[in-house]
């Protein structure tokens, strides 16, 4: 009996032994699937996935799924023909252990035995609440706006849902702060926004590109990072160009007319330049409160210059029409207008407030702001 102990002991070691050293398992089980579910297990090549492995769930709807990898990389996988798909960061030797209720998949699911795949989780799972909360204050306000159309709801709305927005950035970059020697952070990252929070995208791109140089997805992201880089350092000298006092960059585009207007041809008005577009529900409301000024200053020397980034034309004119805007609106309905570039304009709506001598005298001027601002120049 000792011997026959000692030589299963012996085998099991050599079967061990035999298994290839960047193997990694995946088990656990789907409950609430239907029978026969087909799990698929597939690697995240080029932004597509690409299937490695796949097993039908046992009655009791557990399975099991194995590949290997070499090294870290990113692995989906799939239930049946959901979708979404659960997210995983894998390792060589990884032994993982996914459970998941069918009926809600990524609000259920759970990983063990794998500390990237568990970060990834806390970070769906913490994005899941936010955007429940952000549905929740659309739905209660939704109700609200049907009996109350004043501005203050609205921008109390706005308010709200922005606060929510906030801490779900500061919990992102706590986590990248605390986990920065983790590819999860990739996942992190795309909370925040690479104009803004430019350092944590830096930060992140120098650290895994120490760790884990032969990934994939971290070499993908160091070339999104070189051009974001690249960008960075051509709109910083965008940004010397429209500086507060230096003269405004000319702008020439058409009008819906087919006439081509240039910021130049106003000079002697104390111009306003929006940058806008029909589907851009702040700039829609922000019309309404333009109308007012225009009124109010048109007559005394002030013009709107309204540049939108529409792609398509009747979208643009139809806006138009229907917010019966007064002022001068031009456009080659292209997002990425050289205007764009030039000025420096990451979100819209965006102003840029020209003097009578063609000087840039205010930037992102909106509401009583910009109210204020036009009681100065007009006194």
């Amino acid at each position: 009996m000792r011997n026959f102990s000692f030589s299963l002991f012996i085998l099991l070691a050599v079967c061990s032994a035999c298994r290839p050293k960047n193997q990694f398992e995946i088990n656990g089980k789907i409950s609430n699937a239907p029978s026969a579910t087909v799990i698929t297990l597939s690697k995240i090549a080029n932004n597509e996935p690409i299937a490695l492995d796949s097993v039908k769930i046992d009655a009791d709807g557990h399975f099991k799924l194995a590949a290997l990898t070499s090294p870290s990389q990113v692995f989906v996988l799939s239930v049946g023909k959901r979708s979404p798909h659960i997210q995983l960061i894998v390792s060589p030797g990884d032994q993982i252990e996914v459970n998941a209720d069918a009926r809600a998949l990524i609000e259920s699911y759970s990983v063990k035995g794998s500390k990237e795949s568990e970060l990834v989780e806390q970070l769906t799972h913490h994005y899941l609440k936010v955007q429940s909360e952000i549905d929740s204050l659309q739905r209660h306000y939704d109700k609200l706006i049907r009996t109350d159309t004043t501005r203050a709801l609205r921008e109390k709305r706005s308010s709200e849902i922005s606060a929510v927005g906030n801490t779900f950035k500061t919990f992102r970059k706590t986590f990248i702060d605390k986990n920065k020697k983790h590819m999860a952070c990739l996942y992190a990252l795309q909370g925040l926004n690479p104009d803004t929070d430019f350092e944590y995208f830096s930060l992140v791109d120098s650290v895994l590109l120490r760790n884990f140089v032969k990934s994939d997805q971290v070499q993908q992201f160091h070339r999104f990072y070189q051009k974001m880089s690249e960008k960075r350092k051509a709109l910083s000298q965008n940004e010397k160009m429209t500086a507060l006092g230096m003269p405004a960059p000319e702008i020439s585009l058409p009008t819906p007319a087919g006439q081509t207007i240039s910021l130049s041809s106003l000079r002697g008005k104390v111009v306003l330049i929006d940058f806008w577009a029909s589907w851009c529900g702040p700039c829609r409301v922000e019309n309404k409160h333009l109308k007012e000024l225009y009124a109010k200053y048109n007559e005394e020397g002030f013009e709107i210059l309204q540049i939108s980034i529409d792609t398509k034309r009747k979208d643009w004119i139809d806006a138009i029409k229907k917010d019966d805007l007064p002022w001068i609106n031009i456009s080659d309905l292209k997002a990425n207008t050289a205007a764009v570039m030039v000025y420096n304009v990451q979100s819209i709506p965006q102003t840029v407030l020209v003097d009578k001598d063609g000087k840039i005298i205010g930037k992102g001027l909106r509401g009583e702001a910009l109210e204020k601002k036009l009681e100065e120049v007009f006194p």
